[in-house]
């Protein structure tokens, strides 16, 4: 999946990759748990050998806890930790902060930003958005097709990925992923957003709220491009690359370049538990075998030597 140009070189990007954690409910390990060993080892042998041989991209390991796909996210000076679900579906970034959700937003796995305790933080006035504006304060609602809904004021802050579990210190060869970047400070939350174990949700469809967008036009990554590769093992979420389509981690190559859509191969077309499309793309293209369940039959399209319906 991209966003943006591609065209350029930036003089001191890279691409970095950066784990994915998921919820695993119980029941759904012990599902696990009796299955013999699948092919996701094949993807995590190919992980640790682009480790080792990975020039352009940094790759670090995954963590997973189940349900949900997020990434961390370092928000601030000094920087608080933030975990947001992966959402190809909307474009803005937001979590709940401090003081203003914290009676009315639920327990999560980090603690509500506070932007008060951030040097940086710059909490953005009327004339500063084309949003609502209140009380001097640029207002965001986002609702969501599933019903949870959640309102945020507008604050502009240093963001960048958490790029190793368990510490804060990035590698000394790879320059700053943090950008200043305009984030949703949610006030109130409704639906799955309260009890949901992570704090916020980082959109990444194209829009000029899109953060990998802006680590572009910032020259931290070489282009304005992501993919996210998912193993089906529940002890790993799968990875997160920024900066590039990675082809060394994934046992199966996905088309590119589509503009707005997001295309899957044939290989697995769920494993008979459903295929989730954001609706926000004007396109999707998925295996003809996957479209055969939808009203009105597959329109069939081709990517390369790979034949997808539309």
């Amino acid at each position: 999946m991209t966003d943006g140009s591609s065209n350029g070189t930036a003089g001191e990007s890279v691409s970095a990759v950066l784990p994915l954690r998921r919820r695993v409910p119980p029941a759904a390990r012990r599902r696990h748990d009796r299955r013999r060993p699948l092919p996701w080892r094949r993807g995590q042998a190919a992980l640790s050998q682009s480790l080792t041989t990975s020039d352009s991209s940094l790759i670090f390991p995954l963590s997973t806890t189940g349900g949900s796909h997020y990434v961390t996210l370092e928000i601030g000076t000094p920087p608080q930790a933030q975990a947001v679900i992966v959402d190809t579906g909307s474009a803005w970034v937001a979590f709940g902060c401090a003081p203003g959700c914290d009676m009315y937003c639920g327990e999560h796995v980090h603690p509500f930003f506070a932007y008060n305790e951030s040097s940086s933080a710059r909490i953005l006035k009327c004339g500063e958005c084309s949003t609502q504006c209140l009380d001097d304060l640029c207002l965001v609602t986002q609702h969501y097709s599933e019903g949870s809904a959640w309102r945020a004021f507008s604050v502009e802050d240093s963001v960048g990925f958490h790029t190793e579990p368990g510490t804060r210190q990035a590698p000394t060869n790879v320059p700053p992923t943090t950008v200043p970047f305009v984030f949703g400070c949610q006030t109130k939350l409704t639906g799955l957003f309260v009890p949901q174990l992570e704090n916020g949700i980082m959109g990444l469809s194209r829009g000029p709220e899109n953060l990998v967008s802006h680590m572009r036009a910032a020259g931290r990554i070489p282009r304005a491009a992501f993919s996210l590769c998912f193993h089906e093992h529940p002890n790993d979420g799968g990875w997160m690359t920024v900066g590039t389509l990675d082809d060394a981690t994934s046992s199966s190559r996905a088309s590119r370049d589509l503009g707005e859509g997001a295309a899957q191969d044939g290989g697995d077309q769920g494993g008979g538990n459903g295929l989730c499309l954001p609706d926000a793309l004007p396109h999707r293209l998925v295996p003809g075998r996957a479209s055969r369940p939808f009203p009105g039959g597959p329109h069939p399209h081709r990517v390369g030597r790979s034949r997808f319906s539309r």
